[in-house]
C-alpha cells in the first residue's frame, strides 16, 4: 500500500513538476514581495492538487 501510494505521488508529482519549473524560472528574475508571495500560493496550490490526485488514484471520487 505504501509503495502505491509513493508511486502514485510520484506520477502527480512529475506530471505537473514542468508547470511548477517554469513558473519558478519566470519568477526567479522578479524581486518584489507580492511576486514572491503569488509564487508561494502557487506552490501551496500544487502541493494540495498533487495531493488530491494521489487519494484520487486509490478512492476514485473523480472522473480522472
Amino acid at each position: 500500500m505504501l509503495a502505491d501510494i509513493l508511486l502514485s505521488l510520484l506520477k502527480w508529482s512529475i506530471f505537473g513538476g514542468v508547470i511548477l519549473l517554469l513558473e519558478f524560472f519566470r519568477q526567479r528574475t522578479i524581486h518584489h514581495e507580492s511576486k514572491k508571495f503569488r509564487f508561494k500560493i502557487f506552490i501551496l496550490i500544487y502541493i494540495v492538487i498533487v495531493i488530491v490526485l494521489v487519494f484520487n488514484d486509490f478512492y476514485h471520487f473523480l472522473p480522472i
